[in-house]
């Protein structure tokens, strides 16, 4: 039986219900051999004095014992309620033990008459006897039931001492006597008492043993169980260590191995008897072993600390493994090292996928790099003689043409123009793709850069007799922080877009602005009446070189690219592009961008007036092409301005000494000293500096921010439009004389 059983059984035992019932099962065994013992005692009263005597006496013995037995039987079989049962056993105890002590003092009633003294009758001693035996077997029931064996007692001691009292032996008997008499009962009850104390006493002591004994047994079995449970999850332990995949190493103090399981064998080689008794260094340490983590390593140790770490060690057969090492130090109650757990798991294949993503990842960029690179090759190699062939043809528009002729013209112009569209398209998409984009955030205008929208594209829409409208909304907050030219981006490629595609109707542009957590929300729609996207290709519009249908792009041309760039442009803008469309009901495209209030409320740009004569400026034209020298000089000729050529950077910077110009016009591209270095070391030269405009056919943001950084002061991209460029030179013109006036 384990501990808590004992206890339970203890609890049990001397619990009142506990000690009723055995209370009740010791007056029930006893029942028949107190009956046995009665009929004896009265049997020899009826043959010796008178069978009258002996049947009274039978009668009251019996019927006590009976009551007393019936009324505690019940406390054997079934729950009861303690405490009533405790009263009703006391009551049946004092009624058997005063009808008891009656029937053993009946003897002495009868001959207690001076004729039964004078006849020799008289004797007491079978009564004393009786009575003491049965006073001392009640004594017994003592610890079962107090009450009632008290109850029986005093019943018994009060019969007697009633007897001693109330009947006397013959007339002439002293006081003396009676005082004997009455002294015997009174040790007889204090012999009694004594007798219960002692039997209480010894019953407490052996309830307390009993009570230390079942608490000890339980201490012992809650030991037990958690040895148990300690031996099992030590084997569940050992069972998982041996049958794990990781290696796992147990060392002593001095760090030599105590133990390896198996896959320590099948990731380094070395068998369980070869690993034993060495040291993990002798063993696993190759030169390619970083000193660093070994020295963690050994830190761990000395300061009882877990480490983990990735260590290259070797293999039995010599080639360098990686594991991943988890030392985790035991210590004992002293705080002192006792065992070492060291948990190796192989990630040498871990370690080669990580060095051939690392791998691919400089490929990756490599990739990127040398994207970039062919990108910004292309595109200067392309932007330089399309710089020629836009040129030449706004030239050729300048000049007297017939009806034919400027036909011509305009077609190579607008020809040309497309290819430049291509081209920035193409250059656009690299630089989101690279995440290269930088947006370049001022304050502006934001009706204004709608209605220059639909004022730029309004004649293309009067070419095809439809009509291009703007609705504004009435609080539109128009003064916004961002960048406009992005903006213009996408509202030029989706409104181009909607009127390329509609024949018959309108095409409307809305605009509206929201309050949001990010600033201003702006959400433009451009709703056309054109010919629709089919429900299931609009999915496909946003990706690059696709169209909705093949038909579409033979009929109308394009390239697919322009409202994924808008997509991305305005995905960096925060927002989105989305569409609605019928087929042949027409599309509408909601651009969504998140922008800032604006910081100052933005000035209207001013065209400066270009002056007439700028034959006061000298000009350095710093370009190595010479169709785009003979280009330039041709949109600078009617400016009567005087003019100087150098072919190379070298040139140009011993042409800033000589010659002095106002105005450099500085190609980035030129062999021996490009147009960066050229323009650091002019800025160094002793001499009135020069306003530096960079002319180049490289067109990405990050060519503008060096051309700036080397000290010029303008930059404008290939081709090169004549307008904008006598435009800066005549605001720098005018600048200058504004800085002359007195």
């Amino acid at each position: 039986m384990v501990g808590t059983d004992l206890l339970a059984a203890y609890h049990r035992r001397y619990g009142a219900a506990g000690l009723m019932r055995r209370y009740a099962a010791a007056k029930q065994r006893g029942f028949w051999y107190r009956q046995a013992l009665l009929v004896f005692w009265c049997l020899a009263v009826g043959i010796l004095l008178s069978p009258l005597m002996g049947c009274a006496c039978l009668g009251l013995g019996l019927v006590g014992d009976v009551i007393d037995t019936l009324v505690v039987r019940p406390a054997r079989c079934a729950p009861v309620n303690i405490k009533r049962l405790r009263i009703q056993s006391s009551l049946s105890a004092a009624l058997h033990g005063g009808l008891f002590s009656l029937s053993a003092c009946l003897p002495l009633l009868a001959y207690a008459s001076p004729e039964g003294v004078q006849g020799g009758l008289w004797s007491p001693v079978l009564t004393i006897c009786i009575l003491t035996s049965t006073a001392v077997a009640s004594s017994l029931h003592l610890p079962l039931n107090v009450s009632a064996t008290v109850c029986r007692l005093l019943s018994i001691a009060g019969v007697a001492l009633g007897f001693v009292v109330l009947v006397m032996p013959h007339p002439n008997e002293t006081w003396t006597a009676f005082g004997m008499d009455l002294v015997g009962v009174l040790i007889l009850c204090g012999t009694l008492v004594w007798l219960g104390l002692k039997i209480l006493e010894r019953q407490d002591r052996n309830r307390r043993s009993q009570l230390k004994t079942a608490q000890q047994q339980q201490e012992l079995a809650a030991v037990n169980a958690r040895l148990c449970e300690q031996e099992k999850a030590a084997r569940q332990l050992a069972t998982v260590a041996e049958c794990a995949n990781d290696s796992v190493i147990l060392m002593g103090r001095q760090g030599e191995i105590t133990w390896v399981n198996d896959s320590f064998t099948r990731i380094t080689g070395y068998s369980s008897e070869e690993a034993v008794g060495s040291m993990p260094g002798d063993l696993l340490n190759s030169v390619d072993t970083c000193e660093e983590t070994l020295a963690k390593l050994s830190n761990g140790i000395k300061t009882t600390t877990p480490v983990r770490v990735e260590i290259c060690n070797k293999h039995k057969d010599g080639h360098n493994i990686w594991l991943d090492t988890s030392q985790v130090p035991l210590v004992d109650s002293t705080g002192a090292l006792e065992t070492l757990i060291a948990v190796e798991r192989d990630i040498t294949d871990a370690k080669k996928y990580e060095q051939e993503l690392q791998q691919a990842r400089v490929a990756a960029e490599e990739g990127a790099r040398v994207k970039s690179e062919y990108f910004a090759t292309m595109s200067h190699e392309i932007r330089t003689p399309l710089n020629g062939v836009i040129g030449m043809a706004q030239l050729l528009e300048q000049s007297p043409l017939n009806t034919e002729q400027r036909e011509y013209a305009d077609t190579i112009l607008n020809s040309a123009r497309s290819l430049l569209h291509l081209i920035n398209d193409i250059l656009d998409l690299s630089r989101l793709e690279a995440q290269e984009m930088e947006l370049s955030c001022e304050d502006f205008d934001l009706r204004r850069c709608l209605e220059n929208c639909v004022r730029l594209l309004g004649p293309l829409a009067a070419d095809k007799g439809i009509a291009l409208r703007l609705d504004l909304a009435p609080d539109l907050l128009a003064q916004l922080h961002g960048d406009d030219r992005r903006l213009t981006q996408i509202l030029m490629n989706i409104v181009g877009n909607a009127i390329k595609f509609t024949d018959i109707g309108e095409v409307m542009v809305t605009a509206r602005t929201i309050p949001s957590p990010q600033g201003v929300q702006v959400k433009i729609a451009v709703i056309d009446t054109g010919i629709g996207i089919p429900e299931d290709k609009v999915a496909r519009i946003f990706e690059r070189f696709s169209q909705a249908d093949a038909a579409i792009s033979r009929k109308f041309g394009g390239t697919g690219l322009g409202l994924t760039i808008a997509q991305n442009l305005a995905h960096a803008m925060g927002g989105e592009i989305s569409v609605t469309s019928q087929l042949r009901q027409g599309s509408t495209f909601e651009v969504s961008v998140h922008l800032q209030p604006a910081v100052a409320q933005p000035r209207p740009a001013v065209a400066p007036p270009l002056p007439q004569d700028l034959s006061a400026l000298r000009i350095l034209i710093a370009e190595d092409n010479q169709v785009n020298r003979f280009l330039v000089d041709k949109f600078l000729k009617s400016t009567n301005a005087e003019r100087r050529y150098a072919f190379d950077g070298a040139q140009a910077i011993e042409m800033a000494q000589d010659f002095q110009p106002d105005v450099i016009l500085m190609d980035m591209s030129m062999p021996e000293v490009n147009g960066l270095e050229a323009t650091r070391a002019i800025r160094l030269l002793p001499l009135k500096q020069p306003y530096i405009i960079a002319l180049t056919a490289n067109a990405f943001d990050e060519d503008r921010t060096a051309c700036l950084q080397a000290g010029m002061d303008d930059f404008l991209t290939k081709p090169v439009n004549r307008a904008e460029l006598l435009a800066r030179i005549s605001q720098f013109y005018s600048a200058r004389l504004e800085q002359q006036l007195p």
